[in-house]
């Protein structure tokens, strides 16, 4: 399984190869890396100008493949929400991106998302008016979400977090005085070795390195059968 220092070691290999790129210092890596896996993790849930983060009942994103859907599996989770005076609050999850919304009871129709304008008609309206077999949900602020009618009891969601963050930390080596990676204190990404090479080679290219996706693949196979 590939670290963030092994990604660390991968950019700088190739940055000394070619003068050409620029250069990183210890302090900037975590901010490299960081931004450019959440890059990653937005391309994959869907087009960056087609995405819309904070789509409560997501249409369109992740299902492309099923190389997509496994590579973002890592992120995804499952969880029930009661609601509480008709509202379902997803605060604490901070989720990315909602795969389902489905409702308690189960219904053969599921939620139907309406906006706030839309809202009012639906109440107002008999005909349209919310049931347990045709119920509504609707954003209220942030992540939470009314319910419609009360009889629902609450919602199970699935949904994709975002990365965890990587802490990148660095300890002095009491012998050589020079730093080294704080594996202790340090936080690895959940990424797979596979996407952790993407996320090298998009830090490559803001580093402005022209380079090929595969050479930086047979760098990586190299710095694992030999550590260097």
């Amino acid at each position: 399984m590939l670290t963030n220092f092994d990604i660390i070691s991968l950019v700088n290999i190739i940055l000394r190869k070619n003068i050409s790129g620029g250069s990183f210092d210890q302090s900037d890596y975590e901010t490299a890396i960081n931004a450019s896996s959440l890059r990653l993790f937005k391309r994959k849930l869907g087009l960056p100008e087609e995405y819309q983060q904070g789509t409560a009942i997501a249409q369109q994103g992740v299902g492309v493949s099923k190389q997509i859907d496994t590579e973002l599996s890592v992120f995804f989770r499952k969880v029930y929400k009661t609601q509480v005076a008709g509202t379902i609050d997803l605060t604490t999850e901070n989720p990315a991106y909602i795969a389902y919304f489905i409702p308690d009871p189960l219904t053969a129709r599921g939620f139907d998302e309406v906006t706030a304008g839309e809202l009012s008609d639906r109440l107002l309206n008999a005909i349209t008016l919310p049931t347990l077999s045709d119920p509504i949900v609707c954003r209220q602020q942030g992540e939470k979400f009314d319910v419609y009618p009360s009889g629902i009891l609450g919602a199970n969601i699935g949904y994709y977090k975002y990365p965890t963050p990587a802490v990148i930390r660095w300890t002095r080596n009491e012998t050589t005085l020079k730093p080294e990676y704080d594996t202790v204190n340090s936080v690895e990404m959940e990424w797979s070795d596979i996407s952790k090479i993407d996320i090298a080679y998009l830090v490559l290219r803001d580093a402005g390195m022209s380079i090929e996706r595969r050479d930086i693949e047979q760098y990586a196979n190299e710095l694992v059968k030999t550590g260097k």
